[in-house]
């Protein structure tokens, strides 16, 4: 039944076939409002006085037609929907009055289509209201864009095949101009240094082909000459109705700066400005794995100062200081420049030698101890001489770890010391205990093996173990990172656009490399599905986030966790009695778990995705669907009320923004929230990205932006409103991605 009285203005001659429609929409329930006219005059009158909800009219009247009343509707500009109701039409009359505008064509003497169809033209027509609210919001939101772009401290700039036409003050200051009058005959190619012009070039290209780089950093040229580092990213949009490119730059110079040092002091000794320990060992398994698989030859040398500890005791420190600094001073200017020396302890230094044998590596460690020992240093206003031993080795292909290398170095340098010690002798550095694998499920959580610092292993396989077979084994690293559990989870914060404090993760996989350095996903997930071990890799990621989850749980956090379910592994009988065992041997909350889906690959599989979507349904699990398309044909397919999530790339939500297509993705969001389904912007890298996706209302966001995927799940959630996103705050917020 119907509360709201629906106004019909009928046009048609007959009284008597005037009441055929009205008798029907009351038997159906609807309060009618009625006015029956025959002529232009008629209909023009009451157009003038009343807005109907709809038009009901014969094909031909003595004085009038259903056509002639379709072309007044449009002179007024009116969207009141027309359905024609006569008892006979040709096919060419049925083709002309649709093709003129009708909804709809009921024959008097079969009014059953009638309701349904004034029904559907009723929502239809407040779709269609609906539509144009949402364009004139839109077009509220490019004005505030526009707002929020001038008034950002950002600098942002548009520019139309190279030149400049826009630009914010935040820009003028970054680079140096008074107005936008001085750069508009500038290209915004002259800002940019020479030796990156290129690069720049091609990203301005690629942008224009709506083919986007996440970032792309630069050293830019300010107006008095001055070079700063800068960091570009680019984004197609349509400005004054011209194609246009928007850049937003961000002055890195400090972190730049930051960064560089950072890196000199991890790589650097603090006092001579020698590589560290961990820097040379680092080093050297980089040359052990390249003698295995290129036969070079590569050599080191040991230099144990044992009398440099009795300098320090007896002379002080500064006196030892500066004497180590003329040490090292004097060995550089013996070194060319492929040589790389380091302070590998407090009283001992190394030189690795990548392009010498053994013998090449003798007769250097003789000359430098020769020269050491001629040397008169003078430190503490007096000639000062310090003892040193000398071992050298070379990296054969044999060697398990660079251990062997240096332990065979220390040990011929230990007799060049003489009898009557001087100095403690530096002891022989012991060799790393080797990476033991986790215990399964005492701990839940996996805990990531530290990299000592001398525990480069080779990249040969044990002699006892036989090789893969040539055909359909698997990739042989694959299979090795299965079978000694190589493979490392990593988590990505899900962030609250409203301020709640639920915490959300993504589960991302990342594969231990030769020297334990994380490999991403796009460097081994192509070889998985080729050689069909993707489901095993699967399977791991599922069991160890079951694990994880027992472990939050016992800490009393409820953590959500997302996990993305290739399309070879859904419906897999091994991965659902993963879940399964998982959710009822730990009693954790299966509510938590989100099982993650490509909206693609579901839409070529239906039936296979709704059985295996009803298991997990049935298990307590939720579903997402990511990287949303053209989502509504696959949501009806799909088994009722059981996607709770949708993802969608944020780097696609930009492309819809600035095409034709941001109704659609309106529409989309609109349908989502009538479903209660949660939504949720992937790939956020930056505050410009957050922006473009602002005004769609979604629910969560993920990204760089908040953080990077990271072992640790230790992100802060918002406790309160001053960490809440705010449209005025959106610079706040401090497998495969």
């Amino acid at each position: 039944m119907e509360n709201k009285v629906l106004s019909v203005l009928i046009v048609d001659d007959s009284p008597d076939d005037a009441e055929l429609p009205v008798r029907e929409l009351r038997a159906s329930g609807y309060r009618v409002k009625t006015e029956r006219v025959y002529n232009l005059a008629g209909m023009e009158s009451a157009l003038q006085k009343e807005k109907w909800d709809l038009v009901l009219s014969d094909f031909t009247l003595l004085q009038y037609s259903a056509q002639m009343a379709l072309e007044l509707l449009k002179r007024k500009k009116l969207d009141t929907p027309l359905i024609v109701i006569t008892r006979s039409l040709s096919d060419e009359d049925f083709a002309a009055v649709t093709a003129a505008g009708a909804r709809d064509v009921i024959r008097k003497n079969y009014t059953g289509r009638l309701v349904p169809a004034i029904r559907r033209e009723l929502e239809v027509a407040e779709m269609r209201r609906e539509l144009e609210v949402a364009r004139k919001k839109v077009k509220e939101m490019e004005v505030q864009h526009s707002a929020m772009v001038t008034g950002t401290q950002e600098a942002v700039c548009y520019c139309h095949e190279g030149m400049h036409i826009e630009a914010n003050q935040a820009y003028l200051n970054m680079f140096g101009y008074d107005s936008l009058a001085d750069l508009e005959i500038i290209p915004v190619l002259n800002l940019i240094a020479k030796n990156d012009q290129k690069q720049f070039k091609d990203a301005l290209k690629k942008a224009a082909r709506g083919k986007l780089d996440s970032s792309l950093e630069l050293e830019a040229v300010r107006a008095n000459g001055d070079q700063i580092n800068i960091e570009a990213v680019f984004a197609p949009v349509k400005m004054k109705g011209e194609d246009t490119i928007q850049i937003t730059f961000t002055d890195i110079s400090a972190r730049k700066a930051t960064e560089d040092r950072l890196q000199y002091l991890t790589q650097r000794d603090a006092l001579t400005g020698l590589f560290n320990r961990h820097y040379f060992t680092k080093e050297l398994g980089h040359a052990l794995n390249a003698v295995k698989k290129e036969g070079k030859a590569v050599s080191l040398i040991y230099f144990d100062l044992y009398q440099l500890e009795e300098i320090n005791n007896t002379l002080g420190y500064t006196v030892g200081d500066g004497m180590l600094l003329k040490i090292t001073k004097l060995l550089k200017e013996h070194l060319d420049a492929d040589s790389m020396l380091a302070r590998f302890g407090d009283e001992e230094l190394t030189i690795l030698l990548p392009a010498k044998d053994h013998a090449a590596a003798e007769t250097l460690a003789a000359e430098l101890k020769q020269a050491l020992d001629n040397a008169n240093i003078i430190a503490g206003n007096q000639k000062q001489k310090c003892g040193c031993a000398v071992g050298t080795a070379q990296i054969t292909a044999d060697m398990k770890s660079v251990h062997e290398a240096i332990t065979q170095a220390v040990i011929k340098s230990k007799g060049q010391r003489p009898t009557a010690k001087t100095a403690a002798p530096a002891a022989a550095p012991e060799p790393a205990p080797p990476v033991a694998e986790p215990p399964k499920i005492e701990s839940p959580i996996e805990i990531e093996p530290p990299i000592a610092e001398l525990a480069v292993q080779a990249d040969l396989a044990p002699a006892s173990e036989e090789p893969a077979a040539a055909t359909g084994a698997g990739d042989p690293l694959i299979t090795a990172a299965l079978q000694s559990n190589g493979f490392r989870l990593v988590y990505q914060p899900i962030v609250s656009m409203q301020g709640e404090t639920e915490e959300m993760y993504e589960v991302l996989v990342r594969m231990l490399g030769e020297n334990n350095e994380l490999i991403s996903p796009g460097q081994f997930i192509p070889k998985a599905e080729a050689s069909g071990q993707l489901v095993e890799i699967d399977c791991w990621v599922m069991q160890r986030t079951l694990e994880a989850m027992t472990a939050m749980a016992q800490e009393g956090r409820a953590v959500s966790y997302f996990v993305n379910v290739s399309p070879m592994s859904v419906g897999n009988d091994a991965l659902i009695n993963v879940v399964q065992n998982g959710v009822n041997n730990s009693g954790i909350d299966a509510h938590n778990l989100v099982i993650e889906m490509s909206q693609p690959s579901v839409a070529q599989n239906i039936d296979k995705v709704s059985a295996f979507i009803t298991r997990m349904k049935e298990l307590g699990c939720q579903i997402s669907l990511d990287n949303s398309g053209p989502v509504t044909e696959t949501l009806l397919k799909l088994p009722r009320q059981s996607v709770k999530f949708l993802k969608f790339d944020g780097n696609v939500i930009s492309q819809l923004a600035q095409s034709d297509d941001k109704d659609a993705l309106t529409a989309v969001m609109d349908m989502a929230k009538q479903l209660a389904i949660r939504t949720v912007a992937t790939h956020i890298e930056d505050a410009s990205a957050l922006s473009e996706i602002w005004p769609y209302g979604f629910d969560f966001v993920q990204g760089h932006y908040f953080q990077q995927p990271d072992a640790d799940m230790s992100y802060e959630f918002a406790a309160d409103d001053e960490t809440t996103l705010s449209e005025d705050g959106l610079s706040t917020p401090t497998w495969s991605q």
